[in-house]
């Protein structure tokens, strides 16, 4: 099903057409979805980091990028036309979806924390490198400015596994932490109630409540180990806050980027249930779609034509007796005017297609059998099958086929609700004069 139409598509590997009647950004914005902007640079950013799954990236300035950044534009505007509708369904407000953002932040700035203020090294100094080149290496071996750039790098690592070595120490000055370790027995687990206090972080209590989640060892001395961990996340937290942590740039931006992204996931999540088909709509769709579908049985075929009968069976006797090979019968006899070039070899052929009585031929044989000689409009001709694909998908019964359409019919479903959000709902508009500027200033 055609989705979300770009009114004009490639001419000469470009977007030509009128500009959209509203007032035209004088930055990379190439569309706006609602109150949501979609920028070049995000697509650019999404075909980039392709590279690193293993795709193939189109090169600058080809049609196969343009095409490939359309496709992902598409993408994009669907993307934002369900954040839309989540926001509208209020699905921020979801606990699942809270409990995921709220566990994200705090990972998030852990991870900026430690980074910054735990495990960061400080730039090796000249001298630093000197003495340690003059303390460890032998002196009969210059310095050179590789073994200066190696030196730094061991010294780094040195105080990278030093630091690593004392951030308890570290991130616990100034902080007063009591584990009351007699409450964290195995035996008192069963009595043990979720309000009570198995530790003190300042002022504030930990109850067994916040820990127990946390605690699957059966080791007294782990278990307690588990609680000082605790104890030190909500220390980084701490500090992290109170150093303004949630209000530096980069993380309030990847903070709103993963919220969109997973609020997305969910909103969709909770429509696809929605749609989940009985079995009576299944086999309709199926019935419906089986050209999409279903894969009918294929068959790679090596074939030689010839104008007469006579000629076709003398050819078929020298093969199967070994006084010739297909290929050479192809290269040296055939009419068809490819055969030279492929031996013969004209590739898969899907059942029931082509001449009639040659497709029977060809659907009757076993692998590797050579058959014929049979009549078609372009001459006479001799069969070998040379590989075979099975058909696919065929009973709504077999569970691959079930699963497949399932697949394709939630895809349709979804992409119908997703136009009538774009027909009814949410203005969409697409720059394509700025995506054409965009696109042609990459080869200026």
């Amino acid at each position: 099903m055609k989705k979300l139409i770009i009114s004009t598509l490639f001419a000469s590997g470009l977007l030509l057409a009128a500009q959209s009647p509203m007032a035209q950004p004088q930055s990379d914005v190439i569309a706006q979805v609602g109150d949501q902007q979609i920028r070049f640079h995000d697509i650019e950013v999404m075909i980039n980091s392709s590279n690193m799954v293993g795709l193939k990236i189109p090169p600058t300035g080809s049609q196969a990028r343009n095409r490939l950044r359309l496709t992902l534009l598409d993408k994009v505007i669907d993307a934002n036309l369900i954040y839309l509708d989540a926001k509208q369904h209020q699905a921020d407000n979801n606990q699942v979806y809270q409990y995921d953002v709220q566990r994200y932040r705090d990972a998030m700035l852990a991870s900026i924390f430690k980074r910054k203020y735990l495990t960061a090294v400080d730039n090796i100094s000249d001298a630093e490198v000197l003495a340690y080149y003059k303390q460890h290496v032998d002196q009969s071996k210059p310095f050179t400015k590789d073994t200066g750039d190696a030196l730094r790098a061991v010294i780094k690592k040195q105080k990278f596994i030093h630091k690593k070595s004392a951030i308890r120490q570290t991130l616990r000055k100034g902080v007063s932490v009591k584990v009351f370790e007699k409450e964290l027995t195995l035996q008192g687990d069963a009595s043990r109630r979720d309000e009570q206090v198995i530790a003190r972080l300042n002022d504030e209590p930990v109850l067994w409540r916040d820990v127990k989640n946390s605690i699957s060892s059966q080791d007294e001395q782990q278990r307690i180990d588990s609680i000082h961990r605790y104890m030190d996340k909500k220390i980084i937290l701490l500090k992290a806050r109170q150093i303004g942590l949630e209000r530096d740039p980069d993380f309030l931006a990847t903070m709103d980027e993963y919220k969109k992204t997973r609020l997305i996931n969910l909103h969709r999540s909770q429509l696809l249930a929605q749609m989940e088909p009985t079995d009576q709509q299944l086999g309709q769709y199926f019935v419906s779609n089986r050209a999409k579908i279903s894969i009918d049985e294929a068959r790679k075929l090596q074939m030689i034509v010839v104008a007469d009968e006579s000629r076709a069976g003398w050819l078929k006797n020298q093969i199967e007796n070994g006084k010739m090979t297909l290929f050479e019968a192809a290269s040296q006899y055939s009419i068809d005017p490819k055969a030279k070039s492929n031996l013969g070899e004209i590739g898969w052929v899907l059942k029931g297609s082509g001449f009639p009585a040659l497709n029977d031929l060809a659907f009757s044989l076993a692998l590797n059998q050579l058959g014929g000689p049979v009549k078609s409009p372009a001459g006479w001709h001799l069969v070998k099958v040379l590989d075979i694909r099975d058909a696919r998908f065929q009973d709504i019964a077999q569970a691959e086929t079930r699963k497949k359409t399932r697949r394709l019919f939630l895809n349709d479903k979804m992409d119908e609700y997703v136009i009538q959000l774009r027909k009814t709902r949410y203005s969409v508009e697409v720059y394509e004069q700025v995506f054409k500027s965009l696109v042609e200033s990459e080869l200026s």
